[in-house]
């Protein structure tokens, strides 16, 4: 069993848009679930939160990256209330790639430019969910309570 934050809740207690926050990195996973493609394809969940971390969106886009981020703040940008942004990668292969740590790095510049905050970014793949580490705003930060600030 692990004692990641990750796993701190359950996914049967997904929160309900527009009333309950999505206080955990596990309750974003549950909500990007509601539109998870099967069989598994490579593509991007995203789960958008006004400032009181409440789901107000929800799309899938393409596999991460400049094109899937412009799409993303696209897409954002027509919501009156989108404040954060939690980014669900679901992957075919159960490896980390090399380019996570700069794809992070460039995901929270541009969405922080275009007035966003990333929250976080769980990469799902078979057998295996992670988020890639090291970057500021670290979901480590989350706390039931706590606006999006």
């Amino acid at each position: 069993m692990s004692h990641s934050p990750l796993f701190a809740s359950s996914l049967l207690d997904v929160p309900r848009p527009f009333i309950d926050a999505v206080s955990t990195p596990i309750e974003a996973l549950g909500v990007g679930a509601l539109i998870f493609e099967r069989p598994r394809r490579p593509s991007t969940t995203v789960v958008v939160l006004d400032h009181m971390r409440r789901g107000i969106h929800l799309n899938r886009f393409a596999p991460l990256g400049l094109v899937a981020l412009h799409d993303i703040i696209a897409d954002c940008s027509e919501l009156h209330h989108a404040h954060g942004v939690v980014l669900i990668s679901s992957r075919t292969t159960s490896q980390a790639l090399h380019h996570d740590q700069p794809l992070v790095h460039l995901a929270h510049s541009m969405l922080h430019n275009a007035g966003l905050k990333l929250l976080d970014w769980v990469v799902t793949s078979p057998g295996e969910i992670y988020r890639p580490e090291s970057w500021p705003n670290s979901l480590g930060s989350w706390s039931p309570a706590s606006p999006c600030t």
